[in-house]
């Protein structure tokens, strides 16, 4: 057991470090110069020097590669070119609606998969076994940008049931504003009792969750 634990501790390490270069030569390789993003298209020769000298681009792209590496593992991660603040800051606040969104995604999953899971063994090699493998199938093979097109133009756009973008009606903010105490959304308004950014947060929510729900529904079912 301990070995096979050092062996898949030792792949993943692996595939986090290949991980690390293909994301740093991608980055290198995309056109565009980050200091002409970061002091702007207007900028002169010296302010342009002095980005790239911030940001370590005259280095050798070795050194390049390993003061990466070195800053992701000290949580040292720099400043946005787009918002100018810490990505630190940036990824705080952008967090809890991730978490918000994945955990629902879960729930949505588990709440799906296992019963169907169970309805195709109960029913092996049958109609239901048969017509849960092709949906697992499609589940786990369909492009995710594509599912979210599909849901957003048949249920937002055609039928109207759900809103299109948003984690709920900004105008609530006005007649019930929202006590933060975790920073998700829908806990937030559920502590409080804050019913009508509740119920918003829920309808925002639908189709982005079954969207990334799909491929663990099919995963679990399988």
């Amino acid at each position: 057991m301990l070995r096979y634990l050092a062996r898949r501790l030792g792949q993943a390490l692996l595939v986090v470090a290949g991980v690390v270069v293909l994301t740093f030569a991608i980055m290198r390789l995309v056109p565009g110069d980050p200091a002409v993003a970061f002091a702007g298209p207007k900028a002169t020769p010296e302010q342009l020097a002095e980005a790239r000298a911030r940001f370590g681009l005259d280095d050798p792209l070795p050194v390049q590669l390993l003061n990466y590496a070195r800053d992701l593992v000290t949580g040292d991660w720099g400043t946005s070119l787009r918002t100018r603040q810490p990505v630190r800051d940036d990824l705080y606040l952008a967090f809890p609606a991730s978490l918000e969104l994945v955990g629902a995604a879960l729930l949505v999953a588990i709440a799906l998969g296992i019963p169907l899971g169970v309805l195709a063994a109960r029913h092996k090699r049958r109609l239901p076994d048969f017509g849960v493998r092709l949906g697992s199938m499609l589940a786990v093979s369909v492009p995710v940008f594509w599912l979210a097109l599909a849901l957003q133009t048949v249920f937002a756009g055609n039928l109207g049931w759900f809103p299109i973008a948003g984690e709920y009606d900004t105008s609530l903010d006005t007649t019930s504003p929202l006590t933060l105490w975790t920073n998700i959304t829908i806990v937030d308004a559920l502590i409080t009792g804050n019913w009508p950014i509740f119920t918003s947060t829920l309808e925002h929510l639908v189709l982005p969750a079954l969207v990334v729900a799909a491929y663990p529904t099919g995963v679990i079912a399988r």
